[in-house]
């Protein structure tokens, strides 16, 4: 079922008489638990796709319909910076918990949701914690575990993982990935790294060069069950050197 429709997106920065086109008449559909990776060159217009889709930039010529979303819902969306901007005063669970002091939700379920998201990112030690107790991986997962809290329909997410190492990225992965099985939200997703965007995605919108528009879009069947020894297949690497191909 289709929950997120782009029609002819244009965005553009800059006044009227001098402006500078950043993304040129994209169009895509995302469907309800769908995973859709958005990979680039840097500069493309990645991040600025995300942004308006969730109404951040005001020049957007074109159309972004929902669909089975109710709006007036602050909720509906869920949004994870490429920083985490995490609260440095509260504990892990204050900042997981934050988005809810603006909701009339009670507090046997807000401790419901917090405890699942805590078990379900690994974060369940670390809870009291305070973000400069954390390595880069954790306080990637609680930017993540508090932007789910609300129980949004879509989650965005913009280069997320960017700043951590490589080893701790496919660590994360493994376990990301095992989450967004779990909750069964729609996610879209900006990402520079190709083993990411077929790790984690059930499609691959592949961005132009500056001024950004869709190249292809990629269905990924090569993970679609979640087994994260898939990343070690000759499948997986298969489809990788795909999709490397349509960025060159």
């Amino acid at each position: 079922m289709e929950l997120i429709s782009v029609e002819n997106l244009f965005v553009s920065f800059g006044k009227a008489d001098d402006y500078v086109e950043v993304i040129k008449n994209i169009n895509f559909n995302v469907n309800v638990n769908e995973r859709i990776a958005i990979l680039g060159p840097s500069g493309c217009g990645k991040s600025t796709l995300l942004k308006s889709i969730i109404g951040l930039n005001k020049n957007v010529k074109g159309n972004i319909n929902f669909s089975n979303i109710d709006q007036s819902d602050n909720s509906f969306f869920g949004y994870v910076p490429q920083t985490p901007a995490l609260f440095n005063w509260l504990t892990v669970e204050e900042n997981i918990l934050f988005p809810l002091k603006f909701t009339n939700i009670d507090q046997k379920k807000k401790y419901t949701r917090l405890n699942k998201l805590l078990n379900l990112l690994q974060l369940k030690k670390t809870n009291l914690l305070y973000p400069k107790q954390l390595s880069g991986g954790m306080m990637s997962r609680v930017a993540i575990a508090r932007a789910l809290i609300t129980k949004p329909k879509i989650l965005l997410l913009d280069e997320s993982f960017s700043g951590l190492d490589e080893i701790t990225r496919e660590k994360l992965y493994v376990d990301i990935s095992e989450v967004f099985k779990e909750i069964g939200t729609t996610i879209i997703f900006v990402t520079h790294s190709v083993f990411e965007a077929v790790y984690l995605s059930d499609r691959i919108l592949v961005l132009s060069p500056f001024p950004g528009h869709v190249k292809e879009i990629v269905i990924n069947d090569v993970n679609a069950n979640y087994k994260s020894k898939e990343r070690y297949s000759e499948s997986f690497y298969a489809a990788c050197n795909l999709i490397r191909s349509k960025l060159l």
